[in-house]
This record gives C-alpha cells, structure tokens and sequence, in this order.
C-alpha cells in the first residue's frame, strides 16, 4: 500500500497544476483512511523502508 501511496504523492507534488489533482487527493486520502480504518484489522500491521533516497 505504501508504494501506492508514495507514488500519488510524488504525482501530486510534480502535478500541483493539473486538473485531476482533487481528485488524485481525494483518492489517496480515501485510500490510507480505508487501510488504517479496515484494513489493518484483517492484514495486520508492518512497515518495509524500501525507497531510495
């Protein structure tokens, strides 16, 4: 989920002018409340730091 995450992030600060940017927002907001919400209760929790500098 985190990759996910990251890389909508990394969408949204490199496309701050485009027009699904809301809807890219709302997206990953709607997304990390479900995972922490729901998710997490059926998978667990862990955290992998695999992302290059």
């Amino acid at each position: 989920m985190a990759s996910q995450w990251w890389t909508l992030s990394d969408w949204l600060r490199d496309n701050p002018d485009d027009a699904d940017v809301e809807e890219v927002r709302d997206f990953l907001e709607r997304c990390r409340r479900s995972h922490v919400e729901y998710g997490r209760r059926h998978l667990g929790w862990g955290v992998f730091v695999l992302r290059r500098r």
